[in-house]
């Protein structure tokens, strides 16, 4: 009993609880995608640079796409498990 009160324990429970939380799974992996899809978009439209105002652009480019991404994640991921199941039922077929 006394061990469920150190900080450190109930630190942990409240991660776990988190964790294991749907809401914060789904949340987390709109972020992850999100994010991905900004640094891929940066470096396809910015690249390697040593300009500063590239560089900016970059930056506002990644944020930009991120934000859009998450914000539309639920749409992006129906349209590619759309595409997915088109294609492996082709595949299925051939």
């Amino acid at each position: 009993m006394i061990d469920n009160l150190k900080p450190i324990n109930i630190v942990k429970q409240t991660l776990s609880d988190l964790v294991s939380s749907s809401e914060v799974k789904e949340s987390l992996s709109d972020l992850i995608i999100g994010a991905t899809t900004g640094v891929i978009a940066k470096n396809i439209f910015i690249g390697e640079t040593h300009n500063p105002i590239s560089k900016i652009s970059g930056m506002l480019i990644e944020m930009l796409v991120a934000k859009n991404v998450t914000n539309n994640a639920e749409q992006i991921k129906s349209i590619g498990t759309s595409i997915w199941n088109k294609l492996t039922q082709r595949i299925n077929h051939n």
